[in-house]
């Protein structure tokens, strides 16, 4: 009688194998601080691997996801707290006005795949370059310091709820809206049917590419507030501090389940991936493992990861096509 356990459930077992083997090496692991450090440290990943799996749901992906963060930081940093303007000096407007830079981004990438066609990846590829480029034309790669911050937002960056830092808190609050969005409204299970076979889903009446649209506006969203929060995090931007950061999120989505084609995964996996990239980064550090082998095992979690999806696919259309032939 063979087992057969959610994917995400296989993920929390090797999460947890691998967090208990640290643990075995170094004390300090599990130490309460060192966790909370852990999970801090991978709210930005997370939150922008949170939209990724909506675009990646949709069979799509978002390399400009770097340039996106770096963008709005550097919106944050440069055009409203170096302006002096008492209308930026809220943390409520700095919140929202991040997250509507990001959609702005997310649109153009909206339109450019949704409207126009051109493949996510090199739709996102070029507005990467072109993101980027505008970027450093504007702020000629200069990085905002401590002391051109607001007083509010270095408070802001030690603030914590019942002990836990107030980032962790903002992550936890988006897991449970995104996951609610993609389990129990008609958005999310459309989403759900143009990754798993996008003809029928204009058959049916969808309009894929408002959807397509509206995903890549989500995942610029959710970007924006990921620039907000690394601000908080940092008490700083730096616009080439991002540099390689769509390989993270892309990375931890597909390891936490989500299907490369589409149509299979689901936030909690998503999650769970980004947690597993952080306790392996965190216990080569602890290990004193030096940098380069970080990026090996990184990139060697992710092929296996994605291997293991493209063999499991491939049974299931052998196991289809075998029934085919029987009938």
């Amino acid at each position: 009688m063979k087992i057969r356990l959610p994917k995400e459930t296989w993920l929390l077992i090797i999460l947890a194998i691998v967090a208990v083997l640290i643990g075995i090496r170094s004390s300090i692991f599990f130490s309460a601080e060192n966790l909370l450090d852990l999970i801090k440290g991978s709210t930005v990943i997370g939150i922008c691997a949170l939209g990724m799996t909506f675009v990646a749901m949709t069979g799509g992906i978002d390399i400009s996801v770097s340039a996106v963060i770096a963008g709005v930081a550097s919106i944050i940093g440069n055009y409203m707290f170096r302006s002096g303007n008492s209308f930026f000096n809220n943390v409520i407007i700095v919140f929202i006005i991040s997250a509507i830079s990001g959609a702005v981004f997310g649109a153009i990438n909206g339109i450019l795949i949704g409207k126009l066609k051109i493949p996510s990846i090199v739709a996102t590829l070029g507005t990467l370059a072109i993101f980027k480029g505008v970027l450093f034309l504007i702020t000629k790669g200069y990085w905002v310091n401590r002391a051109d911050l607001p007083e509010w937002l270095k408070s802001l960056s030690l603030l914590t709820v019942f002990g836990i830092p107030i980032q962790i808190v903002i992550f936890f609050i988006l897991i449970i809206i995104c996951w609610l969005i993609m389990k129990y409204t008609t958005f999310g299970r459309i989403v759900y049917a143009i990754g798993g076979n996008s003809v029928s889903a204009i058959r049916i009446g969808i309009n894929v590419d408002r959807v397509i649209l509206y995903v890549y506006i989500l995942m610029g969203i959710l970007s924006g507030i990921a620039a907000f929060v690394h601000t908080t995090i940092m008490v700083g931007v730096d616009p080439n501090s991002f540099t390689g950061f769509e390989f993270k999120v892309i990375g931890a989505v597909f390891i936490g389940g989500v299907a490369i084609t589409g149509g299979r995964g689901s936030v909690f996996g998503a999650v769970i991936g980004v947690l597993l990239l952080a306790v392996i980064s965190n216990g080569m550090i602890i290990a004193r493992i030096p940098i380069f082998w970080h990026q090996i095992v990184t990139g060697t979690v992710i092929l296996l990861a994605i291997s293991f999806d493209v063999v499991q696919r491939k049974r299931f259309e052998s196991r289809l096509t075998k029934i085919d032939v029987a009938e």
